[in-house]
């Protein structure tokens, strides 16, 4: 499985290098240290967090927790919102796909109440995001497309490349590659205008996986080795992991199994300070099939079932038809051939049950949409007779 990421909609600023962060980093803990505790050391502990989000997530993860705690004593509604939007965007680094979705439609409760347009919009778009890495996508592109009908054209600068990065993750996702690729190069031309080394890093990873579906790998590469320079330079160690498990994808293609698993390697060492399990079994993944091609079949399948476990624990259909599919190629390889044709059976059943899912939620939503419309238009036309009725008696 590789993990298909979209950059969290925030208005927080562009991330600098990382010495630059660690002063920057320094500066507010310096601050932070003579805060009183008020509103404003709500923002200045979210500020910090936004710092380590790129660097450590669970450091980042203590001062969003301190800043929850002092909104709620201050009621402050505000730094409620904006300290959910922080742990939307650890959760989905760290593939917790339904936290995200539950801080998400927090934030949603109370922009709505404030009636704050731009925090309205941002939580519209996460929600679909979510819904995306379930496999939701007809609630995913519902919840996109009304985000990008809510922050299009209002000067919010940025973010307008934030949103064709996650159009472009949608239509991927949905098979539209053509499409995806429009709006990928869109957010990146923005990233780079901006000079938002963050956003380019991650718009240049998921352009590199569209290039790759229209079979462009010579431009996935590119984008990608550009987009590991970007990571780096940054510290930013999320995206830099999937990066090189996404190169890696290519290298597998073409033979390259040695650079392959020396990659592998490098993001098992990076996720120890990311918990993140999607990442974590894309390397894996690849590490099995670095093993597979040196003919140490035990140790792939190990990894291969390990991965299998990850999927099962954190629901990831994609990771568990991959190792079904790596689990059948390693039996076959080791002559156990009955396995290995049990293993594509489990395979093609995963891949059925993801698709009858995507059937269902379609069903649903048609469903609850027809009798919505069937309910509107029971009260247009309850409506249309009190008016012919009201027309009536001021007649006679």
């Amino acid at each position: 499985m590789r993990l298909l990421f979209s950059l969290l909609l925030s208005v927080f600023a562009a991330k600098l290098s990382l010495a630059q962060t660690t002063r920057a980093t320094d500066s507010l803990l310096k601050k932070l240290s003579v805060a009183k505790a008020d509103t404003n050391r709500v923002l200045l502990l979210l500020a910090i967090a936004d710092e380590y989000e790129v660097t450590d997530l669970e450091k980042a993860r203590l001062f969003i927790d301190e800043a929850m705690q002092l909104s709620r004593d201050l009621h402050y509604p505000s730094g409620i919102m904006k300290a959910y939007r922080h742990y939307a965007y650890v959760y989905s680094y760290q593939s917790k796909f339904d936290s995200s979705m539950y801080v998400n439609r927090r934030v949603l409760e109370i922009a709505l109440q404030q009636k704050d347009s731009f925090s309205i919009g941002a939580a519209y778009f996460n929600i679909g995001v979510a819904h995306r890495f379930k496999q939701d996508l007809d609630s995913a592109l519902q919840y996109t497309l009304e985000a990008a009908r809510m922050l299009e054209g209002k000067d919010y600068g940025k973010i307008e490349g934030v949103l064709n990065d996650g159009l472009q993750s949608l239509y991927m996702s949905m098979a539209q590659y053509d499409k995806a690729v429009q709006f990928g190069e869109k957010a990146v031309a923005i990233a780079r205008r901006f000079q938002n080394d963050e956003d380019l890093a991650t718009s240049l990873n998921n352009l590199g996986l569209s290039y790759v579906e229209l079979n462009r790998t010579n431009d996935a590469r590119k984008i990608y080795r550009e987009g590991l320079e970007v990571a780096r330079k940054i510290g930013f160690q999320q995206v830099e992991a999937m990066l090189l498990n996404n190169l890696s994808d290519i290298l597998l293609r073409n033979g390259r199994f040695d650079e392959a698993g020396s990659n592998a390697l490098k993001v098992l060492e990076i996720n120890k300070k990311l918990a993140d399990s999607g990442t974590l079994m894309n390397a894996n993944t690849i590490l099995a099939n670095y093993y597979l091609s040196k003919e140490e079949y035990d140790k792939a399948e190990q990894l291969a079932n390990l991965v299998l476990a990850f999927s099962d624990q954190q629901s990831f259909d994609d990771g568990k038809i991959n190792a079904y599919n790596l689990l059948a190629r390693i039996a076959f390889a080791k002559k156990e051939f009955a396995k290995g044709i049990q293993y594509q059976f489990l395979e093609h059943k995963a891949t059925e049950a993801v698709f009858n899912e995507s059937v269902k939620q379609r069903e649903a939503g048609w469903r609850v949409r027809y009798e919505t419309e069937k309910k509107d238009a029971h009260i247009q036309l309850q409506q249309a007779r009190l008016f012919r009725k009201d027309t009536w008696n001021y007649i006679l």
